[in-house]
């Protein structure tokens, strides 16, 4: 399309209903000072799994104070972000619907005790563990794109970009 003069003729502005409604979240990776990673075992929906902590970002918050919040709130510790080493899209029939920005941090200070919600909206925590590298295996779910069960978190240099196809 040009104008008059036949210069191009400016793009319109895009509205709201034009722009892609994306949910953005955090998972935070706390390995304590002996290299052991933090995962908890969850129910949501009738499924129990085991993985890190994490959630979604609440209105005015940063992606750093969601990842320090949630590690809080779903373990009671207090951390320190080390990195950031992930961002990954969450793909669905062809529809970004989800990023995801996974951090390695470690506790602040050191020791701490772990302290489970009951619940969190409507996942229930039912136990935790700090696993080392080769105990993976053992709590990941077989072919699964969570990080942690891919990437151990120590060894991850440069963050990485991955894009997911997922079933919702």
């Amino acid at each position: 399309m040009t104008s008059p003069d036949g210069a191009p003729a400016p793009l319109p502005a895009p509205t709201p209903a034009d722009r892609p409604r994306v949910r953005l979240g955090t998972g935070i990776l706390v390995v304590s000072p002996e290299s052991r990673l933090l995962i908890v075992q969850q129910e949501r929906g009738g499924v129990v799994d085991w993985g890190p902590l994490g959630g979604g970002l609440e209105h005015g918050e940063g992606i750093e104070e969601c990842a320090v919040r949630e590690a809080h709130e779903e373990s009671g510790l207090r951390v320190k972000l080390v990195r950031l080493l992930s961002v990954d899209e969450f793909w669905h029939r062809g529809q970004l619907e989800h990023v995801g920005f996974v951090f390695l941090a470690e506790p602040d200070p050191w020791p701490q005790n772990v302290s489970l919600p009951d619940l969190d909206g409507d996942t229930r925590f039912l136990d935790h563990r700090w696993i080392a590298k080769d105990e993976v295996q053992h709590f990941a779910v077989k072919d699964s794109w969570e990080f942690w069960a891919r990437h151990w978190p120590l060894d991850v240099r440069e963050t990485l970009f991955r894009s997911l196809d997922v079933e919702s």
